[in-house]
């Protein structure tokens, strides 16, 4: 399972595709930091939103985030649309109908799906189920990188496609 561990460090915004291939790899490092530039789209618990991936310097973000998670799902199927989709999962609880929604949102194939499932506290099994909903819908594991112990109650991703709080 791969597992990314922050350093208590922040650091740039990292690209969603880069940051699953090093954490598949056990990378370690700094927090991604997205920055305050741009219009910002604060997404509260139980809501979900769609990040254009374009040139307009937007973000999408989990706020609040406290036992929450922020799933961010984005396709790297080329028949996919250029979007990512954020959910903030109450609880850190993702049902099956959830991901159905992530995934029918993205368009293209599930197993083509990366996911950051970050969240500002330890691992407890709630989490590890919640990944095991998104897996058991056809996204391979290893495309799925559970982000603990964030420094900041938020996160999710810019229009260029990085990630981070």
């Amino acid at each position: 399972m791969p597992v990314y561990i922050g350093d208590g460090t922040g650091g740039p915004p990292v690209n969603i595709s880069t940051f699953v291939r090093n954490a598949e790899g056990g990378a370690k490092g700094p927090t991604p930091l997205l920055g305050t530039s741009g219009k910002r789209v604060l997404i509260a618990r139980h809501e979900t939103g769609v990040q254009p991936i374009d040139l307009t310097g937007s973000s999408t973000v989990a706020w609040g985030l406290t036992s929450c998670a922020s799933v961010v799902y984005a396709s790297t199927d080329p028949r996919a649309p250029p979007i990512a989709y954020v959910h903030h999962a109450n609880i850190g609880h993702v049902s099956a109908d959830d991901v159905a929604k992530a995934l029918a949102t993205l368009g293209g194939e599930p197993f083509r799906v990366l996911v950051v499932f970050a969240y500002p506290n330890v691992r407890d099994k709630l989490y590890t189920e919640s990944i095991g909903t998104i897996v058991a819908k056809g996204v391979p594991r290893r495309h799925v990188i559970e982000f603990p112990n964030l420094m900041t109650g938020s996160f999710g991703i810019n229009a260029r496609g990085q990630i981070g709080c």
